[in-house]
């Protein structure tokens, strides 16, 4: 940033002294808000909202807007459905102060936005209904991310056990994984046994407790799925007639109060 060198010896201060340090606090001000939400250049900072009866009452609040912000006084206006409620530049100087060369002049500029309420929108205006507040700006911004922080992405395949093979021409169980330790096997393959362990998760990917659910083996008797601590994933009842499929979501880290051992050496589970 750039900064004014006060140093000893009587400084001769000029007029472009006084701009950088003014427009120094705009550029910083104006970099902030457009890091946070590039390519808005108007935004409701704070307040001004509007409600609308009898009357349009407009309430008083902060506005950015082209690098600057600025501050709007509340108004009220007649309602009237026909016109356009917008806000407008309000400048105006005031601090009149003699000059060595006898002139008079304001030292002072005050910038402020205005309500406006009219048929037509002036060129120098922003029509409200076209602006969003900084508020639902970074709610949708944050919304977003989360989402794209949830999307379960394709992280690491892992080979088939022996007895197991792919039914597809992936060639082994897809791994996926997002930011919130949730993790997804995805997968169909073709089993010469019914039970037993048909791969193992790698160290860091594995639950923090042993997890159980289903499988679907073609028919409709259950098909059980077993993850160990320890990585090994176990199946029972696999159809070693068809195709097997596996889509099972759970999380990696849970609180383990229970703490069972699930048994991996049971047999297949009866049709009936």
């Amino acid at each position: 940033m750039k900064r004014l060198r006060n140093l000893n010896g009587g400084l001769p201060l000029r007029l472009q002294d006084f701009d950088l340090i003014q427009n120094n606090i705009i550029d910083a001000v104006d970099c902030i808000i457009q890091a946070l939400l590039p390519g808005e250049t108007g935004i409701i900072l704070k307040g001004l909202s509007v409600n609308v009866g009898v009357y349009v009452n407009a309430q008083a609040g902060w506005l950015y807007h082209n690098g600057e912000i600025f501050f709007v006084p509340q108004a009220s206006f007649d309602y009237d459905g026909s016109k356009i409620l917008y806000l407008k530049p309000a400048f105006i100087t005031e601090q009149a102060r003699t000059f060595k060369d006898g002139s008079i002049k304001d030292v002072h500029e005050i910038r402020n936005y205005a309500w406006g309420y009219d048929l037509t929108v002036p060129s120098d205006a922003v029509r409200f209904n076209d602006l969003y507040s900084l508020e639902t700006l970074l709610k949708t911004k944050l919304q977003a991310s989360l989402g794209m922080g949830a999307d379960l992405k394709a992280f690491i395949t892992i080979p088939y056990a022996s007895g197991f093979s792919p039914a597809t021409t992936l060639n082994g169980i897809r791994l996926l994984s997002n930011s919130y330790n949730v993790l997804m096997l995805h997968g169909a393959f073709y089993a010469e046994t019914s039970y037993g362990k048909i791969a193992t998760l790698p160290i860091g990917q594995r639950p923090s407790g042993d997890v159980v659910g289903f499988f679907y083996n073609g028919t409709a008797t259950p098909a059980v799925l077993k993850i160990k601590t320890n990585g090994e994933i176990h199946v029972a009842n696999a159809s070693t007639n068809q195709v097997n499929y596996i889509t099972f979501t759970f999380n990696r880290v849970f609180d383990n109060d229970v703490s069972y051992n699930l048994p991996v050496t049971d047999p297949p589970l009866p049709d009936n």
